[in-house]
């Protein structure tokens, strides 16, 4: 059970509280339950999400909020598409046959969903009660490896103010697409490597509200930015494996960072607070096959964050893929809210 103390949460190591086993009792902690610093301080809502008997969350792959806060988990279960609204009251599933290996989900200009699907190779888009509208690639054909035509295991859409879609093609490319907003293929750019304007693995692409683009260049642990006619402006260095972001009004940036780790940074690419990374002993390169000593079940850490999305009151949340990185089914805590102290 959960005992409360005065500024802190701490966990019963004997209950197996938050489905916590082994090994993970030598890193069990108390906790604060304030997270961040300064004016970047937040809550995590434990237990946040109300699903119904018998469905599971799985992995939670992609993270998206509507212009009604609503919350949509693209998640790997039986249950691709899960809809919450912003109490964590659950509205409604669907995506049973349509889904091989869900990965970024986008809410697009005109409230729709635009989903990225790795196993199937293609994006597509749907209503926000699942009916489809729009599918480019072709349906578990991938694209020749690393050859820039679409697609080879794409991870994200991002839409453009004029309706331009962009997609970070990533595990098996390496290049970003644009296509208009009927489809229409308009270029493509990028390439292995490590220079500006080159990938390794694009794990999601956004664009903000001053139209400035982001790529997560996860295995060059860097944020690129680019501008609309895709001239590179800038990178983010200090991140570890960025799986995914999110921008706020203000133009502050959530980063999920896979190894365990939330970052926030300002708009000038300033890291101002963090939490996730206290005591991590991982090296750089891909994700340890075994569990960092920084790595912890409480309520508000992350063992692999790989969706993250802000809603209209500043708080976001962040999907958890700690059963794909650690064969850990950490429950409702696979997606976990964070509400901004004021």
């Amino acid at each position: 059970m959960a005992i409360e103390l005065t500024g802190v949460v701490r966990y019963d190591t004997e209950s197996g509280y938050g489905q916590a086993g082994e090994p993970w009792g030598r890193y069990r902690r108390t906790l604060p339950q304030v997270f961040g610093e300064g004016a970047h301080r937040f809550q995590v809502v434990d237990n946040w999400v109300k699903r119904p008997r018998g469905m599971s969350l799985g992995d939670v792959a992609g993270v998206a909020v509507d212009a009604a806060d609503h919350v949509y988990l693209y998640t790997r279960s039986a249950h691709p598409v899960q809809v919450f609204d912003a109490d964590g009251n659950f509205i409604r599933w669907w995506g049973q046959s349509d889904h091989t290996a869900p990965h970024g989900i986008t809410v697009a200009r005109d409230g729709n969903l635009w989903l990225a699907d790795t196993g199937d190779h293609m994006v597509k888009k749907y209503t926000p009660e699942g009916r489809p509208l729009l599918a480019l690639g072709n349906r578990h054909q991938n694209a020749t490896r690393m050859s820039g035509q679409p697609f080879n295991m794409p991870t994200r859409v991002a839409e453009a103010p004029n309706g331009d879609i962009w997609v970070s093609d990533g595990y098996g490319n390496n290049h970003i697409h644009i296509f208009t907003a009927d489809g229409d293929h308009r270029r493509t750019f990028g390439g292995l490597g490590t220079g500006p304007g080159q990938f390794d693995t694009p794990h999601s692409i956004v664009i903000d509200h001053i139209e400035r683009v982001y790529v997560c260049d996860r295995q060059n642990d860097r944020i690129q930015i680019f501008n609309l006619d895709g001239e590179f402006q800038e990178e983010w260095l200090g991140v570890h494996e960025p799986d995914d972001l999110t921008v706020g009004s203000d133009g502050t940036v959530y980063v999920a960072e896979l190894q365990h780790r939330i970052s926030i940074w300002n708009q000038h690419g300033q890291r101002v607070a963090g939490w996730g990374d206290e005591g991590c002993d991982c090296g750089p390169g891909p994700l340890p096959p075994k569990q960092c000593s920084g790595e912890h079940m409480d309520a508000g850490m992350v063992i692999g964050p790989h969706g993250i999305a802000i809603d209209s009151q500043g708080a976001f949340d962040v999907g958890d893929l700690s059963d794909s990185y650690r064969g850990i089914d950490r429950g409702s805590r696979s997606i976990q809210k964070f509400v901004p102290l004021k």
